[in-house]
């Protein structure tokens, strides 16, 4: 999304999000210095963050067919799968002045930015979906499902919405609701007229059965199809984690203390340890990769080299 805001309506938007800076893309013909960048070129913006995303809703849909005998996919099951896997960005600075907000969705990452692997084979969890026709208010349908322990929850309900007049007051045509209910019996959902998603993402419940119940609020025109995902994944809140370490190194070998907060005990985290090159100094760090587990604090040997 180009600016950071919400819909007139007010409905969700961005809805997701995804590089769009620098991408490399077949072109072509187009002018170029070197026989290699004849058929490639670098762009930015949405003409490269969409057909990103489009790409990744393709490779969904063949998994739906391929893989999950989904011979037809629905567009909102395809949706659903694609939302239910992204990635908080919080924290981190959108602009200057403006943090990405810690709860999801909003209107600065939508649903969070793309994840097709957590998507499609989340980390340590399972993907499942359901799909069910409604054709009437308050008509609903209830499915189980089993959530693993030390997982991670996200439960994302998506329909298609036919569109509505110019000006209306309603934007919302059909209005379907989304429940989820753990063992304990406390109940989780969204009071959300305006969007045709819904989505909760709920860390730290307990293990066991869990009931997902979608009811139709409103159903004012013909008949829809609502598409279910319940994605588990071990942090699926975390996403990646990347770490800027600048040190301040004398010559000959000095350490670097990298430290992780709010890590749990039973979280098991990879670093990819990358420095930047000045035209003075050039560093580099005895281990490209360090992982941590069960610890918040690693250190390295860093060299420090004239260039």
């Amino acid at each position: 999304s180009p600016a950071p805001r919400p819909s007139p309506a007010g409905r969700i938007k961005p809805g997701v999000v995804i590089p769009g800076n620098g991408i490399m893309a077949s072109g072509y013909g187009h002018q170029t210095s070197s026989e290699r960048d004849k058929y490639y070129y670098s762009a930015s913006g949405t003409s490269m963050s969409s057909p990103l995303t489009a790409g990744c809703c393709i490779i969904i849909r063949e998994y739906l067919r391929k893989a999950r005998g989904v011979e037809v996919p629905n567009n909102s099951l395809v949706k659903a799968v694609l939302i239910a896997g992204a990635r908080t960005l919080y924290p981190g600075q959108y602009t200057e002045f403006e943090e990405i907000a810690n709860v999801r969705p909003n209107h600065m990452e939508g649903h969070g930015q793309v994840n097709l692997r957590e998507s499609l084979m989340p980390k340590e969890g399972k993907m499942e979906f359901f799909e069910q026709t409604f054709t009437a208010t308050d008509q609903a349908v209830t499915n189980t499902f089993e959530k693993g322990a030390g997982l991670d929850l996200t439960v994302a309900l998506c329909w298609t919405d036919p569109p509505t007049a110019s000006g209306a007051a309603k934007i919302l045509i059909n209005d379907l609701d989304l429940y989820v209910i753990d063992p304990n019996g406390t109940v989780y959902t969204r009071d959300d007229h305006l969007n045709n998603n819904e989505i909760l993402h709920l860390s730290n419940t307990p293990a066991g059965t869990y009931k997902v119940v979608v009811k139709a609020n409103s159903i004012m025109q013909g008949e829809i199809t609502g598409s279910v995902v319940m994605n588990q994944s071990r942090n699926q809140s975390n996403g990646l984690l990347a770490l800027a370490v600048e040190p301040v190194c004398k010559l000959g070998a000095d350490s670097v203390e990298l430290v992780l907060t709010n890590l749990e005990d039973n979280c098991d985290v990879t670093v990819d340890c990358s420095v930047s090159q000045s035209s003075e100094r050039i560093y580099s760090f005895s281990e490209s990769q360090v992982t941590f587990t069960k610890t918040k604090t690693v250190t390295l040997m860093a060299d420090l080299a004239r260039s």
